[in-house]
């Protein structure tokens, strides 16, 4: 890099430069200058353009300019800058400490700081008189000699913006003593002539009488003034492509870019005459953030060098940063009243915290990638990296400021790119709390989408980092949702497991909010869990303005409020004004809380890139807020104002519901996405599963994260950015949608080859022997699968992540049906073949699966606990087909009336002229229950004279309450067997249906396939299927809390508001991420779902729930396109599901749905690998059979983590029934972990919180006063610590146990093994 950035170029007539592959000085030198061209007055006044205020006519902020570049070059010797306009660098220099004077006085001096032009402004050169020229030339060019000396007299004229330049300009520059006059505008016809000709630079003789003393050297700029195209890196350059040099990004785009950059400086260099031309790096107001262009420049400086050019650049780098954060306080009593009396004590005047934050979405309008780099800015102006950069060199300069940071996927990255330096900084401003880790999840996760088990791994995740990176005392205390749409019980449980003191989140239904506004109920305890009781409550805040500052006092790069101007001989002098608007607007706001602190969440969405416009401004409100003494303003951290809340011993509300469904206005529920982009929720959950035996098998395996194979790790940190409120949500657009799925894959794909690699080293016998070559297959859910399709004979080995041993159904696409299946002891085994569906190939085909099979081959498995089982297919000699039974299509029975399928313990009856489904028995109990099940779609509503509102991504609004039906009538095959009896039903020509019962099992499953959904009616639908029972439900109904607690749900009620229904069917949905059911005092019906869904039960005996969702308007509410996928196939969608339902008593219910839904959670794992071995050949050289336990867990308890930590075990189980939900499986149980696995001994284990960033034993949770009298007087009960050898474990109903453990291998893994 090199000097000014400014060129003097020595021309001579001759041919233009051409680049070459030679070294040193014959290269093309490349001189990139940074400046900015501030008007002194163009669509805003002087004032409004120095201070940054009517930014909605533009937006500009000289003061903030210089505030960035500054310190830029002091932190980094290497880097330049010009400033042109005295008038406003006058002012700017009146304004600045002692300090900062001697500072920019060294830039200056050193000439990394230089003075062009320096008049009092760039003036015209058509319409001003020669005598005032002089008269501001003289005036700018005197303020710089007596300020700084005349070494910084200015040798540059620079007149790069006005129209047209005349000869009395050149002369009178000639006689002022410059050496260059450099200007953007000549004539086009001018220019083109110029530039064909090489005649882009000259000397001008500006007078004939004055001749050799009016010359002066004279270059024409190439792109005026701008930037070339594609290296504009302003903050305000929504184009702005920044360079992304990670090379594991997806958007990695070095390579691209030194290409472009190099194409464009050759391109220029052909129309000059030596090697050296010079590059306008900036524009009009440019370097309000100063970061944003000398990151990217610093960057391609760097990757240039390696090309046959060299670039001589002036950069610096100038980031502020604050922190501040906020815990609001309240009491229920009356509401705070501003006293404005001055001579109150301070103490008690209205106290205001205020909070300067970001909320950084992990994905939404862009990427994950795009948004940390600053990319694609044409979509929205956002870069995480600027952001960090910003703020924390300005908590470095001032102790008082104060930040919070929340999403540790985006800090992680910021972090590794920083040096040693910047990291040991940084730990100090996390030590002395003064940049502090709120929330710190991987992201901030959904609310409703998402399963228990995936929220717990994220947040986990992202903690531990914190933990890791800088210390205990960085532990994060606040839970802080401010973004998701609506808010589950079980998150808030979770996060008082998580020993978080408080919990704050910005969105709750609007009615809700009035109202608790009005009563002083913005603030309450709580608890989350019935069965954790006082374990689960959490202090919980909801935000004035959602996480917006408050209207006028937004003070981002981006916002159109006023600045604070605060020079009193300013025009616009506007303290007074501000002043009275804060306490006005401040005291408005405390009128509806209940103590004299209130909380300013001074930022939103991606603010903060240039933190000194935020930190100035809010410098200045502070000091004359205070001033004027009627309110107290400061910045404050939630350590400090929560530990001020506990000392005021006030009495909370106590909340034992949720806050879903969540509406933004009356006919705006946010229900449709509980259902949005369904195959990505799938997708989510099926990569919990594999995940979680990911990580199972890393322990056990001992490989930990080892640098020199596969890992669990881009798995984890995929399936943390999928947790996002707006990943799994649905709600991002198509292309970051893409890109989560993506990630899942990448990441699936190593977690696929450790499992590969470790089963394999678990099955082989010796040393020597190669392990087998395991493969899997992604679509078995439409029969695809290589290995079965390819091959006569293969294997199949199963792993099974339950604690218990488990017995399933494997079902395989093979071209023949002459197969035959044996077991891990060589014996044969039970199979079934079925014809592959219309239906499926069909998909299939769609899809664009090059499958050859024909036929499903189906056999149950037997899989021991937390081990695996190898199974052969190979190919017989005889076919099949006689097995098969196909039943007629006229009628299933020529003398019934209708037709059924059943096992011993289920029995369900279809219609046999339609195949409707009519009824289900449970044989066990010998309840039976009428059910219809139809599939309906509801139009999606454009907007209507109501409400403008449509359907769209969030929002879920029919245009009528009564859904349309699909299909009367349906075709239906029928085929039995001694494996599986199913009913494949075509109910139209984008939904059809497999229901199944297979032998020993209590559910029926029901496989749907819904898509394309048709559009060319121009209706957007949303499609249902529901099932109409005689259950007498009255208007309840229950759903799950993120798969674990159901929630009691009544239709058209909320528990602490009157509801006016003003949207009958979607202000009656709810989340379903694993289950709802109805049920009367005789039976209940449960219907269970592989991935999270919208759902409800609208009349009595009635459950519907949202399979999939094709809309064609966008909901307004920021995403900016409507959810219509196309699919694979360009034409919309296809989404295939499962459904189980269970029926029985409703004391013994909850047996059968807890146990589906852990299986349903964690399926086992199949993996294939072709075969040519004999049996007794393949037992010589494999194992298998291998069971990791030596004894099973009780039904009630499930292995939820199992997984590395450090050089530790990570194990949690959990009580997986509620209180009162099974006469037996709800009561207290008690397990021991001594010798319970195979291929390791637990030699202690410490407790931990349910992150496992705390000792439990250390964990103290604050106490509060709740107004119910059960609660009067009670106390938490203290952690009481166990003895690290202790290896019981008791287990209460819902209850998650946290514990790290030191293990021992077993020397000898192998003969642990079965023998077969």
């Amino acid at each position: 890099m090199s000097a000014l950035f400014f060129l003097l170029v020595a021309v001579h007539l001759s041919s233009s430069f051409h680049a070459t592959d030679s070294n040193g000085v014959d290269k093309l030198q490349v001189h990139l200058v940074p400046h900015t061209h501030d008007d002194v007055g163009w669509l805003k006044t002087v004032d409004e353009y120095f201070y940054g205020s009517n930014n909605s006519i533009q937006h500009a902020g000289v003061q903030y300019i210089l505030d960035s570049v500054i310190p830029q070059l002091i932190a980094d010797p290497t880097k330049r800058f010009i400033y042109v306009e005295i008038a406003f660098f006058e002012r700017w220099w009146n304004e600045q400490s002692d300090k900062m004077k001697a500072d920019v006085y060294k830039l200056v001096q050193g000439k990394r700081l230089e003075f062009i032009n320096a008049g009092w402004c760039m003036n015209d050169e058509a319409a001003t008189h020669y005598n005032a020229i002089i008269d501001q030339m003289t005036y700018g060019l005197n303020f710089v000699e007596k300020t700084f000396g005349s070494d910084a007299r200015p040798r540059i004229a620079w007149h790069i913006d006005p129209f047209g330049h005349s000869s009395e300009q050149a002369s009178i520059f000639a006689q002022m003593s410059f050496d260059g006059f450099f200007l953007g505008r000549v004539d086009y016809a001018d220019k083109n002539l110029r530039l064909k000709q090489q005649r882009m630079e000259m000397v001008w003789r500006g007078s004939k009488n004055l001749g050799q003393d009016s010359e002066i050297f004279t270059g024409v700029l190439y792109n005026n003034y701008a930037p070339p195209q594609g290296f504009n890196y302003d903050q305000s350059w929504k184009y702005a492509i920044p360079i992304q040099d990670d090379p594991n990004l997806f958007d990695y785009n070095v390579n691209e870019t030194v290409e472009r950059f190099v194409k464009a400086a050759n391109d220029q260099a052909a129309h000059y005459k030596t090697n050296q031309i010079l590059m306008t790096m900036g524009e009009d107001f440019h370097y309000e953030n100063a970061n944003t262009w000398y990151k990217n420049l610093d960057k391609l400086i760097k990757y240039v060098k390696r090309v046959s050019i060299n670039i001589l650049s002036s950069i610096q780098f100038n980031i502020m940063y604050s922190l501040v954060f906020f815990v609001a306080i309240c009491t229920l009593g009356l509401a705070f009243e501003c006293n404005f009396n001055r001579e109150v004590k301070n103490e008690d005047k209205l106290q205001v915290h205020l909070v300067p934050h970001t909320h950084d979405d992990v994905g939404w309008l862009k990427t994950v990638d795009e948004y940390f780099y600053g990319s694609n800015n044409s979509i929205q102006h956002a870069g995480v990296q600027y952001i960090l950069d910003s703020v924390i060199p300005q908590l470095m300069a001032d102790p008082k400021k104060r930040f919070i940071y929340v999403e540790i996927a985006f800090f992680e990255r910021w972090w590794n790119e920083q040096s040693d330096t910047m990291r040991a900084e940084v730990k100090k401003l996390v030590q002395e709390k003064r940049l502090e880790f709120i929330n710190a999840g991987w992201c901030m996760n959904d609310e409703a989408a998402t399963h228990y088990n995936a929220i717990i791994d994220q947040m986990t995740y992202g903690l531990n980092l914190v933990e890791e990176t800088f210390g205990s005392d960085a532990r994060p205390r606040i839970a802080w949702h401010i973004d998701p749409f609506g808010h589950s019980s079980e998150q808030a449980s979770i996060f008082a497991q998580m020993s978080f003191d408080g919990f704050f989140f910005g969105r709750i239904d609007y009615a809700d909010k009035s109202l608790r506004l009005k009563q002083q109920r913005m603030e309450l305890v709580w608890r989350g869990s019935r069965n954790l009781g006082q374990d689960s409550d959490i202090f919980t805040g909801v935000l004035y303005n959602g996480y917006n500052p408050p209207k006028g006092f937004c003070y981002d790069q981006f916002c159109t409020d006023n600045p604070v101007q605060d020079d009193p001989n300013l025009y616009d002098n506007n303290v007074k004004d501000t002043v009275e608007r804060f306490v006005q607007t401040t005291c408005k706001q405390a009128s509806h809380y209940k103590t004299n602190h209130i909380i300013l969440t001074m930022g939103s969405d991606f603010m903060y890139e240039n933190a000194n416009l935020w930190y100035k401004n809010l410098d200045k409100l502070i000091k004359y807020v205070n001033d004027d003494g009627r309110v107290n303003a400061f910045y404050s951290t939630p350590t400090l104002y929560l530990d001020a809340l506990h000392k005021a011993n006030q009495t909370w509300e106590l909340k034992t519901d949720d806050f879903f469904p969540y509406a933004d206005c009356p006919h705006c529920y946010w229900t449709g996405y509980f259902t949005s982009r369904p195959a990505l929720k799938r997708y989510v959950r099926l990569n919990n599963n594999l995940l979680q035996v990911c990580k199972q098998l890393e322990l056990i395996n001992g490989s930990g994260t080892g640098k020199n194979g596969p890992t669990s790790d881009i798995l984890r940190r995929a399936m943390g950015v999928a947790q996002h409120h707006d990943a799994v949500s649905g709600t991002s657009k198509q292309h970051v949608a893409d890109d989560y799925a993506k990630r899942l894959a990448i990441g699936a794909a190593e977690c696929q080859d450790l499992i590969a690699d470790v089963l394999g080293k678990f099955t082989v016998k010796n040393s020597g022997t190669q392990p087998p070559d395991l493969k899997f297959c992604d679509h078995l859910n439409i029969s695809v699968c290589d290995v079965t399709e390819q091959n006569k004979s293969f294997t199949v080995t199963v792993y099974n992540p339950i604690a218990r041993d488990v017995t399933t159904v494997v079902r395989l696409p093979i071209a023949s049906s002459a197969m035959a299946v044996y077991g891990p002891h060589g014996k044969s085994i039970k199979s079934q073949i079925l014809p592959i569906s219309d239906a499926t190939k069909q998909l299939r085909k769609i899809q664009k699966q090059a499958s050859t099979s024909s036929f499903e081959i189906i056999f149950n498995v037997k899989i021991p606990a937390l081990g695996f089982a190898t199974y052969f297919v190979n190919s017989t000699t005889s076919s099949r087909l006689k097995d098969l039974f196909r039943a007629p299509e006229k009628k299933f029975y020529a003398d019934a009336d209708e037709m059924s399928i059943e096992n011993e313990f289920i029995k369900l009856s279809f219609t046999s002229d339609t195949g409707d489904l009519v009824s289900m028995t449970d044989k066990s109990s010998k309840v039976t229950t009428a059910v219809k099940q139809a599939f309906y779609w509801y139009n999606a509503s454009i907007g209507n004279k109501q409400s403008k509102q449509p359907s769209g991504a969030y929002i879920f609004r029919p245009n009528k309450s009564e859904p349309i039906l699909i299909s009367q009538g349906r075709k239906t095959e029928l085929f039995k067997g001694p494996l599986v009896q199913e009913v494949r039903q075509v109910i139209s020509p984008f939904v059809s249906q497999v229901i199944r019962l297979h032998p020993g099992q209590r559910h029926a499953e029901f496989e749907y396939t819904v898509g394309p959904i048709p559009i060319r009616d121009n209706w957007g639908k949303e499609v249902i299927t529901r099932f109409d029972t005689d259950i007498k439900s009255t208007k309840l109904f229950y759903t799950d809390a993120n798969g674990r607690e159901m929630q009691k749900r009544e239709l058209n009620f909320r528990p602490t508001w009157k509801l006016d229904v003003t949207e009958p069917v979607a202000g009656n949905y709810y989340p379903v991420n694993s289950r709802i059911y109805i049920k009367d005092d005789a039976k209940q019906l449960t219907v269970l779902t592989d991935r999270s869904l919208g759902g409800s039960s609208l009349m009595e005996g009635s459950m519907e729930i949202m399979l999939h969702r094709r809309l064609l308007v966008d909901d307004l509410r920021g995403v900016g396109e409507a959810l219509n996928e196309s699919g694979i196939s360009g034409k919309g969608l296809i989404v295939r599901g499962k459904l189980c339902l269970t029926l029985a008593p409703p004391q013994s219910s909850a047996a059968l749905h807890r146990e589906l839904g852990e299986l349903m959670l964690l399926e086992p794992v199949l993996a294939f690998t072709p075969n040519s071995l004999t049996f007794n050949k393949w037992t010589s050289q494999y194992n298998s059979l291998h069971s990791g336990l030596n004894r099973e867990l009780p039904a009630n308890v499930h292995l939820l983590t199992l997984e590395t930590m450090g050089d530790s075990a990570l194990i949690r189980v959990e009580h997986q029934y509620e209180a009162g939900e099974d006469a037996k499986l709800s009561q207290p149980v008690n397990i021991s972990l001594e010798g319970l696995f195979t291929d390791f001994e637990i030699e202690s284990m410490t407790e931990m919180n349910l992150s496992a960033n705390q000792l439990l034993k250390d964990k103290q949770p604050l106490h509060w006063n709740i107004k119910t009298r059960k609660e009067a007087g009670k106390k938490k009960k203290k952690m009481i610590s166990r003895a690290a050898t202790d290896l019981n474990v008791h287990l209460t109903p819902m209850q998650i146990r946290t514990f790290k453990a030191v293990i021992k291998r077993h020397s000898n893994t192998l003969s642990r093994y079965y023998k077969n």
